[in-house]
């Protein structure tokens, strides 16, 4: 009994986990803007943005993504927008260079933005040129 109980243990282990993915973002790889990137990842999944400059305008994330800057990439406003806007819950956002946010009196953007969502994570990012750098709307 105990032997067919790991079986399904693992099994189960296995499946859930085995549909997250890993998606490469840069010059040299499948995706060349992050914006693609999580246009085609599925909730779940993590994004491995390598270094370089990123000039995307708003990147909002809408579903539960993990992005992880490798070699410390850059993320430009070009002081027009809000670079990250999250929309979904459990987001994490690490190891980025966010600079050149725009400003806005109405919009109160950000360098990263939460939306009212719960448990996300946002951790080891340099924000320069910015207003606000992390804004938690109704987020905890």
């Amino acid at each position: 009994m105990m032997r067919i109980v790991i079986i399904l243990h693992l099994f189960f282990c296995t499946c859930i986990n085995g549909y997250a993915r890993s998606l490469n973002v840069g010059k040299q790889c499948t995706y060349p803007t992050i914006k693609l990137a999580i246009q085609s990842a599925s909730r779940g999944d993590t994004l491995y943005i390598h270094s370089g400059v990123y000039n995307e305008g708003n990147i909002t994330i809408s579903k539960t993504l993990v992005l992880i800057g490798l070699s410390s990439p850059v993320v430009d406003g070009d002081h027009k927008v809000e670079v990250f806007s999250v929309k979904a819950p459990s987001v994490s956002i690490k190891g980025f260079h966010i600079r050149n946010i725009g400003r806005s009196s109405i919009n109160d953007w950000a360098a990263i933005k939460i939306y009212n969502q719960p448990n996300c994570v946002i951790e080891n990012n340099v924000i320069h040129q910015a207003f606000f750098g992390i804004y938690l709307q109704y987020a905890n």
